[in-house]
């Protein structure tokens, strides 16, 4: 592997102890780049094509809540750059 994550939705409870916010949440995105060489071509089909397929992507779309809710959005964690213009909103009056 040269690369492998995987994300889950933020109101998942793995890794975490059960809260307001847990709702066990199925929902995730799970990527892997694979290595290609002589011997990983030897073991994996799609690394055999002409063109090999050294991406495998997952992805678990099903949400145990609905993500577009108020409630939810205000969970969401912001960037750096959205907090400062959000302070510079204040600044200015």
């Amino acid at each position: 592997m040269v690369f492998h994550q995987k994300w889950r939705c933020q109101q998942s409870s793995v890794g975490k102890t059960a809260g307001r916010h847990a709702t066990n949440c199925p929902a995730f995105v799970d990527i892997k780049i694979k290595k290609i060489n002589k011997n990983t071509k030897k073991n994996d089909a799609f690394l055999k094509k002409a063109v090999p397929l050294a991406a495998v992507i997952k992805l678990r779309e099903d949400h145990s809540h609905n993500p577009g809710c108020a409630d939810e959005l205000r969970l969401l964690k912001s960037t750096a750059d959205t907090r400062a213009l959000f302070h510079g909103y204040f600044k200015v009056g």
